[in-house]
């Protein structure tokens, strides 16, 4: 990718948008294998579950909410960029010409590009307010958990570096009921970046959420 093309794009809230849904789609599909397994696991005749099949089934599900947080990552990271393009901030590299050769994200919205704090994101996105929606809160903060680590690898960088449940919500949702409250959030994000594009100036392409 050329570093004009790279700028352009990483400009673009609509490519984001783009990115998130794809994850979106994936994760669904993976949460149907999940939720198979699940079912496959149950032992009828003794009313229990057989072991090794529903931990692959728990191991599946992990994969499926990493990418669910991965598009929730995304979606935000659009609406920011949509909310304050002047806040992209990225490093270049020119030639003796003064042609650009190299370019990288540093920041939006005035925090790092590498973050996969989901918290942080829906606060700068207005997706949150400020100490309040403290369901919402935790449920991003177990998806960061599963960005960072939980999703992708066998242990964490840390020893220490485990998601602490806050009692907002029940158990249940950091399993099979995390997409309960994950497609709601997810839907309200990209309506919300759906809408702004909208009313952007020169914009008249209708865009709607999809799955």
């Amino acid at each position: 990718m050329s570093p004009d093309e790279f700028l352009r794009r990483a400009r673009d809230p609509m490519a984001w948008r783009s990115k998130a849904i794809s994850l979106r789609r994936s994760a669904d599909v993976v949460w149907d294998e999940s939720s198979r397994r699940r079912l496959d696991s149950i032992v009828v005749q003794t009313k229990s579950y057989d072991e090794a099949k529903s931990e692959e089934a728990i191991d599946v599900l992990r994969n499926c909410q990493f990418l669910y947080s991965l598009a929730a990552e995304c979606a935000l990271k659009g609406l920011i960029i949509k909310q304050h393009p002047k806040e992209v901030v990225f490093d270049t590299t020119v030639d003796g010409t003064n042609s650009l050769i190299d370019a990288k994200i540093r920041q939006i919205g005035k925090t790092r590009i590498d973050t996969h704090n989901l918290e942080k994101l829906a606060e700068i996105s207005g997706m949150v307010s400020t100490g309040g929606q403290a369901a919402i809160r935790e449920l991003l903060a177990f998806s960061t958990f599963c960005i960072n680590w939980f999703g992708r690898y066998p242990v964490p960088l840390e020893s220490t570096s485990d998601f602490l449940p806050r009692g907002k919500l029940p158990g249940v949702v950091f399993n099979h009921y995390y997409r309960d409250l994950m497609d709601p959030f997810l839907d309200s994000v990209l309506e919300k970046l759906d809408s702004e594009c909208r009313d952007a100036p020169g914009h008249s392409a209708k865009v709607s959420v999809a799955r």
